[in-house]
């Protein structure tokens, strides 16, 4: 499982960060945090990564993809729409 930031899982998929979210919010896939703590004297800084697993998000992302090609054979009246040479 190899972990990788949101940005990155978004510039590697063209698609926008907000669009990984929302797959999250619908159960798709899950998002890890990443906590880190930058102490310097008195006070410190928490800062909070958002990661995604590698493989988890791949595997969506196709499956995504295959339903999305799998509407667009289908016409808007809900049958089969033939877009290769000799069909009917």
């Amino acid at each position: 499982m190899a972990l990788i930031p949101l940005a990155l899982a978004a510039k590697r998929l063209g698609i926008n960060e907000e669009t990984i979210k929302d797959w999250a919010q619908r159960g798709l896939l899950s998002i890890h945090l990443r906590f880190s703590d930058s102490s310097e004297g008195v006070s410190s800084l928490v800062t909070v990564q958002q990661l995604v697993d590698e493989d988890e998000l791949v595997e969506v992302a196709e499956s995504l993809g295959w339903l999305q090609l799998s509407a667009e054979g289908w016409d808007e009246c809900g049958g089969v729409r033939y877009d290769f040479e000799g069909a009917h």
